[in-house]
């Protein structure tokens, strides 16, 4: 009896640990793709800002999320917005600090090393469609 106990406590405290930490590493993996968009669009300086709808880093309506998993971009959006490495211009389009961005990484943890490789992609842009492309 006292070792039901015990796994009962052990997994509600996995639940909670999980309910927790998930979140916060799906957070992490969408900023890096949220770096990636800046960059693929070239929104990199405040010049060639860009609305963020125009690089799909809205969220769809209520109706059109139904069914579908949750999107961590907007919140991570919201995050660089407020550490201040995606910044807003007066007309509302937005531009990644490349500067802001590698002094976030310094003060980050190391797990975010993929977010403040700068040279790791390279965009090609062939009209409104960018891809990403690895240097060689």
């Amino acid at each position: 009896m006292n070792m039901d106990v015990f796994i009962m406590i052990v997994l509600v405290l996995c639940y909670f640990l999980a309910l927790l930490a998930l979140p916060a590493l799906l957070v992490k993996r969408a900023m890096i793709k949220v770096v990636e968009i800046f960059r693929a669009h070239g929104a990199t300086e405040a010049r060639r800002a860009k609305p963020a709808e125009a690089m799909g880093l809205k969220p769809p309506e209520f109706l059109l999320r139904i069914g579908t998993l949750r999107d961590y971009k907007p919140a991570a959006v919201d995050l660089l917005l407020k550490a201040e490495v995606i910044i807003e211009t007066y007309d509302h389009k937005v531009f990644l600090s490349e500067k802001r961005l590698r002094e976030f990484c310094e003060m980050s943890s190391k797990s975010l090393l993929k977010l403040c490789d700068s040279d790791q992609l390279q965009p090609k842009c062939d009209g409104d469609e960018c891809t990403l492309s690895k240097f060689k």
